[in-house]
């Protein structure tokens, strides 16, 4: 039985990974081009219509590539067998070691540049742009994404991982769908707040980083997973 706690933490987290400098110029340049458009300007109910079902078409765009990628970073991992919380443990500090470095303003993961020609007046150009959108972020997620997929493989079977990275991309469906109905709605308050929240997205992710990757160290040895001998 996957935890709720677990599945709670996934969602949580995917809702972070949403706001990133990496998909952010993505994020506002092709929704704010499409919902200024003459033919969507000027019909209200269009506009939020868009939003809406563009923003459930992404949500699965961003499904295809979490749960994905989640499924094989997950076997990867159990391949490893007993080594697994061995393996967890040096994760875990290596994640406290990657929050602390974006807390001192130093990252050590870069912006993949991805280039595509999503048509959003289309029906499968919102589910591209969702993919586009995941990958374009992945880089500056992936210390995120890590959280999840090593709870995924310390805590339940591929099972409750793969619920755990269904909650994650729900979450960040959810946002990139509320998002969307603001820019369609109001899109100079949503380009406000989002100028403001995203220089301070590095130090709550570095937060999260720092707590998730105490937990999954301290979580191995209370657990017995990890007994030391002396």
């Amino acid at each position: 039985m996957v935890e709720l706690a677990f599945l709670t933490f996934a969602f949580s987290v995917g809702l972070l990974s949403f706001f990133n400098p990496c998909g952010s110029a993505v994020l506002v340049s092709y929704l704010v081009g499409y919902f200024s458009k003459k033919e969507i300007a000027k019909n209200p109910e269009k506009r939020i219509r868009s939003s809406i079902f563009g923003g459930i078409s992404a949500t699965f765009g961003f499904l295809a590539v979490f749960v994905i990628l989640g499924f094989i970073l997950t076997v990867f991992g159990r391949s490893l067998g007993a080594f697994i919380p061995y393996f967890v443990a040096i994760l875990g500090a290596f994640l406290i070691v990657v929050g602390i470095s974006l807390l001192m303003r130093k990252n050590f993961f870069f912006g993949i540049p991805i280039k595509s020609s999503v048509d959003l007046s289309r029906p499968s150009g919102f589910y591209k742009y969702g993919m586009m959108y995941s990958l374009a972020s992945f880089a500056c997620n992936l210390p995120l994404f890590l959280t999840v997929v090593f709870g995924a493989i310390s805590t339940g079977t591929i099972y409750d991982g793969i619920f755990s990275f269904v909650a994650y991309g729900i979450a960040a469906g959810i946002a990139m769908t509320v998002v969307m109905f603001l820019i369609a709605t109001s899109k100079e308050i949503v380009i406000k707040f989002l100028h403001k929240i995203l220089p301070h997205m590095n130090t709550i992710n570095a937060a999260v980083l720092i707590l998730a990757g105490i937990y999954l160290v301290v979580f191995q040895f209370t657990s017995g997973n990890i007994v030391l001998g002396f």
